[in-house]
This record gives C-alpha cells, sequence and structure tokens, in this order.
C-alpha cells in the first residue's frame, strides 16, 4: 500500500505518490484499488518492474550465491558469518519494532 511505502521509506505519503505516478507512467509498477477495501491502493511490481528490481539487486539471493561460490574457502567463511551477523540484527529490529528506515538513522 502507499502508506506502508511512504512509511518504510520515511517521506510523505503525497512524495510516494507523485514518484509511484512515474514508476508507473514508465511500466514499472501497477496500482489498484483493493477489491475489499476500495479506499486501498495496492502497489505491485510490473514484470518490467520484477525484472529491474532483480538486475539490481545487490542481495538478490542468486547473485550473493554466486558472490560466495567465488571466494576462498576462509573468505567464504567469513563472508557467510557476517551475512549470519546481518540477519540476526535485522531480526531483533523487526522484534523490537524498529524495521522503519527512520529507526536505522538514530
Amino acid at each position: 500500500m502507499v502508506g506502508e511505502l511512504a512509511g518504510h521509506l520515511g517521506v510523505t505519503a503525497s512524495t510516494m505518490s507523485l514518484n509511484l505516478g512515474r514508476l508507473e507512467e514508465a511500466g514499472y509498477v501497477t496500482r489498484q484499488r483493493d477489491p475489499e477495501d476500495r479506499r486501498v491502493m495496492n502497489v505491485c511490481l510490473s514484470e518490467a518492474g520484477e525484472r529491474v528490481r532483480l538486475a539490481y539487486s545487490t542481495l538478490d539471493p542468486d547473485r550473493v550465491g554466486r558472490m560466495i561460490d567465488g571466494l576462498d574457502p576462509i573468505r567464504r567463511r567469513a563472508a557467510v558469518n557476517g551475512l549470519v551477523c546481518l540477519a540476526d540484527a535485522a531480526d531483533g529490529l523487526v522484534r523490537r519494532g524498529q524495521e522503519h528506515v527512520s529507526a536505522l538513522t538514530s
């Protein structure tokens, strides 16, 4: 939903709507009214948007796997341990209700 995206990115709903309009015009997202609650506007990536997301996502699981596979055993172990630490930290933020972007900047 637009409001959830705005909150996640720490911007106003109007700023988010403006940017979503641009993304929709470019063919990267679609916006549709929720059939169960017509006040809600759902936002989804289009096929083109999904392709861009996968192409530019540094943490795409396949890409991370290929990067780790290319490391020597000692660096691979260090990388995996680092990813485990980051995953644990992310879980801790969610458990404390601090998944919002602004919580990461404080």
